[in-house]
């Protein structure tokens, strides 16, 4: 699953008609609309949750608007490792392989705080497992 981006405002700089002819955005209404920009880009990736597979390839957990869970290939570092407690016995911590697929493997606790994904609409899901280690979300 590619997984889709949140909505972003998209600021346009104005650049004029040609090089220094005044009819674009001034330097600082330019520097203005990127700084907000950075600002929408940098919250969402703050909140992203990456996990390294091994190979020097880090994946992103996503979620689309239905609650389904996948990965995107993403720039690391690698977030902390995200260790789940299935409400029964045991703990799994999330891993992916380097084709992105995820799973979990089961770990000593204790369980770390429960990350919030995201969907393009707006939408926030948690990942949990159950004590078969099935891995899933739930809405939030």
């Amino acid at each position: 699953m590619a997984g889709p981006l949140p909505d972003f405002t998209l600021y346009k700089v104005n650049v004029g008609t040609n090089p220094d002819d005044g009819t674009g955005d001034t330097l600082r209404a330019a520097f203005v609309k990127l700084n907000a920009a950075v600002a929408q880009v940098w919250t969402y990736l703050q909140a992203a949750v990456v996990i390294d597979d091994g190979s020097g390839t880090f994946w992103m957990l996503i979620a689309d608007t239905a609650g389904n869970l996948g990965t995107r290939t993403n720039i690391g570092p690698a977030t902390a490792a995200v260790v789940l407690d299935d409400g029964a016995s045991g703990f799994w911590q999330i891993e992916v392989n380097t084709a992105g697929l995820r799973g979990v493997k089961s770990v000593s606790g204790p369980a770390t705080a429960i990350p919030t994904i995201v969907d393009s609409s707006g939408g926030s899901w948690q990942p949990i497992v159950d004590s078969l280690g099935n891995l899933g979300l739930r809405s939030v």
